[in-house]
């Protein structure tokens, strides 16, 4: 429509191809029309994790005119790189493909030596359609995932709703066919006051579900990503080591746990 086209691969050095080199000047970046695909790959290792299968992410790219991917180790196939994720059933292992039988029997799968790497699916849906299904701020808390920023940033994209619950603030995005409190959608922004730690929080009114292919519904709740695979920079290791220092400080634990070492101590 813009009258461009793709760069052909093997034309992206020259002069009439526009690249951009990274500060690393280590790699070239360029639009191609190869597929990608973000994957799963689940630990066969159920040694202290048998209800809570790990995964690592794995990105899967078509190779180019000379056979080449470009995928960063800590994204390929062979990687170790594990992590827990919220599984939406109680015992995931029962759905999942934990042996190499299971996962080659799987069209959507792959068995490699650590795991088996399955295709997946990402949904994003409301968590609350209608104001009537919070009764309490604490609904919002134990539901939503998802922060935002205040709406204010928006600039005169969000209005304010008065929908009646205590300590809810509702604010919808305007022109998006959601003009009531019964007819929320996922762009919809709660803000509400943690009574616990006092803290103002901003959530979207949305949930990102991570679902295996190939599984009877076997799912996880999409884990929040702070650092940039491709580009990482110092901005966002803050960012995530403050929400670990923020997840650390207001755990409900951490309270008993400090007086317990000051007892000791003084």
């Amino acid at each position: 429509e813009a009258g461009r086209e793709i760069c052909p691969a093997s034309r992206v050095l020259h002069n009439d191809c526009k690249v951009s080199l990274d500060a690393t000047r280590h790699r070239w970046f360029y639009w191609t029309s190869f597929n990608c695909q973000t994957l799963v790959k689940i630990s066969f290792d159920t040694s202290s994790t048998a209800q809570s299968p790990l995964v690592a992410r794995v990105d899967s790219v078509d190779p180019d005119w000379s056979g080449a991917t470009f995928t960063d180790s800590h994204v390929m196939d062979d990687t170790q790189n594990f992590f827990k994720v919220a599984w939406l059933s109680d015992n995931p292992s029962s759905d999942l493909p934990m042996t190499t039988s299971a996962c080659d029997a799987n069209s959507h799968c792959t068995s490699v030596s650590e795991g088996c790497i399955c295709e997946t699916q990402v949904t994003d849906t409301a968590v609350f359609d209608s104001a009537d299904q919070i009764t309490s701020k604490e609904d919002v808390l134990n539901s939503l995932y998802i922060g935002s920023f205040p709406p204010s940033l928006y600039e005169d994209d969000y209005i304010s709703l008065n929908c009646g619950v205590s300590g809810v603030d509702v604010w919808i995005k305007q022109y998006s066919g959601s003009n009531s409190c019964s007819s929320l959608d996922k762009k919809t922004i709660f803000f509400v006051t943690d009574d616990n730690t006092g803290v103002d929080k901003y959530f979207r009114n949305a949930q990102s579900t991570v679902e295996i292919l190939g599984t009877s519904g076997a799912s996880f709740r999409n884990p929040p990503h702070f650092m940039n695979l491709i580009e990482p920079e110092v901005r966002d290791a803050q960012y995530e080591t403050d929400a670990v220092l923020d997840h650390l400080f207001y755990h409900p634990t951490h309270p008993p746990f400090l007086a317990k070492l000051m007892i000791q101590r003084f």
